[in-house]
């Protein structure tokens, strides 16, 4: 539980709604509610929209996903941000959101989850019926899509591009990898290659694939020197793990997460 971090990362003209601290109290004890805490973590590692500047985030999730308030107006909403690059609205209001959280009605599994906890978190009586939020839906899903970066194809993304495909070649004519294993992706000349690029500490690890397990990528092919070219032009940079697809024919596919176990369009 970190609050300190919460009221620190506030956007501008938002502050916390009057009740926060009584989800403060009824969170402190931890055998009852979901799973979650109190903290912030900055949701543009989880997508890439201009309306992460936007949010409070109040909650931070085991998948690494957020829960957040919406600087949209007086009675801010609160939505979920997950580690899948989705993001939704989950009540209309920091008042609604206690009452579908009392009720685990947030729709969000960590948060509703009770398992080996068996009450839900105690927020008292003042908790009122769940409210329609489809309105407020309908235009924070407006918002996110015009907040979203627009990408341009560059000289220097073309060249990026054109140095994996070289990456992905050398591998092949090294036999890096056998070609029964190798990913057939159109005629039976045709080759493809999997890496994985994988945040630790303050570096990051290579690898790839082959014979259904990770390996790691000899430094001779030049990861490490291309690699943050690479991920300057990923959609979600700030991402800690990512999963690469090179082909013969110049297509290069990325996804990133920041959770190993899941990943999306980078």
């Amino acid at each position: 539980m970190n609050v300190s971090s919460i009221t620190k990362h506030l956007p501008k003209g938002l502050s916390l709604p009057a009740r926060f601290e009584e989800l403060v109290r009824a969170a402190r004890d931890g055998t009852r509610g979901g799973y979650f805490d109190l903290g912030w973590r900055n949701p543009r590692d989880l997508h890439g929209s201009r309306v992460m500047g936007e949010l409070g985030v109040f909650l931070t999730l085991p998948d690494g996903g957020v829960v957040a308030l919406w600087a949209s107006g007086e009675a801010p909403p609160v939505v979920h941000v997950d580690s899948e690059v989705g993001a939704r609205v989950i009540a209309r209001d920091f008042e609604d959101f206690l009452s579908r959280l009392a009720r685990q009605k947030t729709a969000v599994p960590d948060l509703d989850a009770l398992e080996e906890r068996t009450e839900p978190l105690a927020l008292g009586s003042r908790s009122t019926a769940p409210r329609s939020f489809a309105s407020i839906q309908k235009a924070f899903a407006r918002a996110l899509a015009e907040g979203e970066p627009e990408i341009r194809w560059s000289d220097e993304m073309e060249s990026v591009r054109a140095a994996l495909v070289e990456l992905g070649a050398a591998m092949v004519k090294d036999r890096l990898l056998r070609r029964d294993l190798t990913r057939m992706v159109g005629p039976r000349d045709d080759w493809s290659v999997r890496l994985r690029a994988t945040r630790v500490g303050a570096g990051w690890t290579f690898e790839y694939t082959n014979e259904a397990a990770w390996h790691p990528l000899p430094e001779r092919y030049g990861m490490p020197q291309l690699w943050e070219r690479v991920r300057a032009r990923c959609k979600r940079p700030g991402a800690e793990l990512f999963h690469l697809e090179i082909a013969k024919r110049g297509l290069v596919r990325s996804t990133a997460t920041n959770s190993s176990s899941r990943s999306r369009e980078a």
